[in-house]
């Protein structure tokens, strides 16, 4: 059986068994992968599986299963598992599946790997950055073809059908020279074509000369209370913070920041943000959300006012709001009005904060942890890289205290963000 045959047995199946509701996907997921490490090509490889993902819904209670044969009495078995799990379930009418008039087909990238273009793009970037950032030593470099086509069926009728493609490039580096040596990083992008390199289409080349000052680091020797700019890298993952106060669980549990705010004022007007799912700036796009539905565009906030709640099916029906929005995938921030040089020269004292490592912020939104690949700023100039520092402030004091973004931009094929410049961040 193919996918859709596959998807339409389970959803006749889970009726024969009793079910009210049901909706299935079926995925074939293939991967090419071919990886430079240790000076040389070490492993080139193919992996082809299935998945086959099944939701029921019996007297408002919810099922779900997975299995990875597709073997008629394993299919079988995963049905009856799956509404053996929702009988087991606690009732909640705010369980649904998508409605009966979703119809996506979409087939976008290559049908096969370029494997030439893979192979190409690893070599040349090795050749690249030993000559351009010689104390900088390649522990790993890999280039990934991604194809995956799903079928999704339900019994309202719903039916998308996907097949997507990309490329994704990625590298593990750190510097060396003599005794001294910077901790590793890692930098990766998608990307569809091999029309550019990896410097071309990356901010790459940026983080491997950031590395290569990290080969000296210094304290501050100080704490003192300033200005930070948080690179996109992470400045991404402070976003996914702060958009856990947009979903299901907070808003239900009522410990949201943004509770019963929308369409109020929670930011800085300098704070806008999207979700664009579908968008062709990205690489990598979203067709569907984690229910089945069509992704849509998204104003998240517009000039610091909080336009939307991040809320798939069963939030929307627990919370009575009008719609589903989707999971905040392809996160899209506009270019700011200063270059990054400009921002650098508004810091009188303050740091470049390149990576948090630290654990998730408390209720209130307050975080701690240490600033790694981080640079210290006084007086408007960067003056010398950090060893690992202590860093903390709180979330929604920085969205507030925003002051400026950037000109430049980056994109590594799933988000689009710029230099972000906050106050109130306390070093020690």
């Amino acid at each position: 059986m193919n996918l859709s045959e596959i998807s339409e047995y389970c959803v006749k199946k889970l009726n024969e068994l009793g079910a009210d509701k049901s909706q299935v996907y079926c995925s074939q997921n293939y991967f090419d992968e071919l990886v430079y490490e240790n000076d040389k090509f070490t492993l080139m490889r193919s992996v082809d599986d299935y998945s086959i993902d099944i939701q029921v819904i019996k007297d408002n209670k919810e099922g779900k299963y997975s299995v990875n044969k597709l073997e008629k009495e394993d299919i079988d078995l995963a049905c009856e598992k799956a509404l053996a799990t929702a009988v087991a379930g606690k009732e909640d009418e705010a369980f649904d599946i998508a409605p009966g008039d979703t119809k996506v087909t979409k087939s976008i990238g290559d049908e096969e790997a370029n494997r030439d273009g893979m192979y190409k793009m690893i070599d040349t970037y090795v050749e690249e950055a030993s000559k351009k950032y010689p104390v900088i030593g390649i522990r790993s470099a890999g280039c990934k073809y991604y194809r995956t086509k799903t079928v999704m069926l339900n019994s309202n009728g719903a039916k998308n059908d996907i097949t997507k493609s990309y490329y994704n490039f990625g590298t593990l580096f750190n510097a060396q020279e003599g005794k001294n040596s910077s901790s590793m990083n890692y930098d990766s992008f998608d990307f569809k074509t091999f029309d550019k390199g990896v410097f071309e289409q990356s901010s790459l080349g940026k983080s491997l000369e950031e590395t290569t000052q990290h080969l000296h680091t210094k304290k501050v020797g100080h704490t003192f209370t300033g200005k930070a700019i948080l690179t996109p890298q992470c400045l991404q993952g402070f976003l996914q913070m702060i958009l856990q106060h947009l979903g299901t669980g907070k808003l239900l549990q009522k410990t949201s920041r943004f509770q019963d705010k929308i369409g109020e004022k929670v930011a800085s007007e300098l704070l806008t943000l999207k979700s664009l799912p579908q968008n062709e700036v990205f690489a990598n796009p979203n067709f569907l959300t984690s229910d089945g539905i069509e992704s849509q565009d998204l104003e998240i906030f517009d000039k610091g006012v909080l336009k939307n709640y991040i809320l798939g099916l069963y939030g929307k029906n627990k919370l009575g709001q009008e719609k589903v929005t989707n999971f905040a995938s392809r996160l899209y921030m506009p270019a700011g009005e200063q270059s990054f040089d400009e921002m650098v020269s508004q810091v009188k004292e303050g740091i470049l904060f390149g990576r948090f490592s630290g654990g998730n912020p408390n209720a209130n939104g307050d975080f701690s942890g240490i600033a790694k690949n981080s640079f210290y700023i006084k007086d408007g100039k960067i003056q010398f890289a950090l060893s690992e520092t202590m860093i903390s402030g709180n979330l929604f004091d920085c969205i507030n205290s925003l002051w400026g973004t950037s000109k430049e931009i980056y994109n590594n094929g799933t988000c689009h963000l710029p230099y972000f410049g906050v106050d109130g961040v306390t070093i020690s």
